[in-house]
């Protein structure tokens, strides 16, 4: 994958390459150098929900709770839709970790009261609800 990078355009972040490389780190146990390219996409797409997610899933896989917390707050924030949902239930596994368990309510309380799907629609939003409150059960 660093190889096929190399023949990007010069100056352009190789995004999709870079998500696939994370994944194979993490799931080869290379955590550290998994998470140090995580973060410095991070830096690249502040805005954008996919790095703050895999930073967090990598730092409470290290059972960094505090750092994996602050990075899914941030992503959290910048993250809407599905992506929202999934980042509210690595939040709510994340507290209840630490435990924290009224913040992990609050999360949950704010996506149960904006996203509120058709339930006759068949849409990959309500297997996301489903699956906050199964991490919210499980505190």
């Amino acid at each position: 994958m660093e190889k096929e990078a190399t023949l990007l355009p010069p100056g352009s972040k190789p995004r999709a390459f870079t998500l696939d490389r994370i994944t194979c780190l993490e799931a080869a146990g290379e955590l550290e150098p998994a998470l140090k390219l995580a973060n410095q996409y991070r830096d690249f797409y502040p805005n954008e929900f996919t790095f703050y997610y895999l930073s967090s899933q990598i730092l409470e896989r290290m059972k960094k709770y505090p750092d994996a917390i602050a990075a899914a707050k941030k992503g959290f924030e910048v993250s809407y839709g599905d992506n929202k949902i999934r980042m509210a239930t690595l939040l709510v596994r994340l507290y209840g970790s630490v435990p924290d368990k009224a913040s992990a309510k609050k999360i949950v309380d704010e996506i149960t009261a904006q996203i509120k799907p058709d339930a006759k629609l068949q849409i990959r939003t309500h297997r996301y609800l489903k699956k906050l409150q199964e991490a919210w059960a499980s505190l």
